[in-house]
């Protein structure tokens, strides 16, 4: 396997995960959304794609805070990691 088709299917499973976040987060089930925010900073950042893994971050963040303040900021930083992932196919 040559680097640029272990780069797309990072990027597919990067993208497969926020697919199942969207899912998990419209069932309410933080405890999974954390899970799977953590997931992809992780695969983010075994490729050095920081600016990924920074969104994944900010998102498990506002999910751990959501327990205080329900929902605040969590659907803009979903929309928000979800366009920066359409982008990286742009770039294959």
């Amino acid at each position: 396997m040559d680097n640029r088709e272990a780069t797309i299917l990072l990027y597919a499973e990067m993208i497969a995960e926020a697919q199942a976040l969207g899912g998990v987060l419209l069932d309410h089930d933080a405890d999974e959304a954390r899970f799977r925010a953590a997931l992809i900073a992780g695969l983010a950042r075994s490729r050095d794609l920081s600016g990924i893994a920074l969104l994944a971050d900010d998102l498990e963040q506002r999910l751990i805070q959501r327990r205080d303040r329900p929902g605040v900021g969590v659907g803009a930083s979903y929309d928000r990691l979800s366009r920066a992932l359409d982008r990286l196919l742009d770039d294959v």
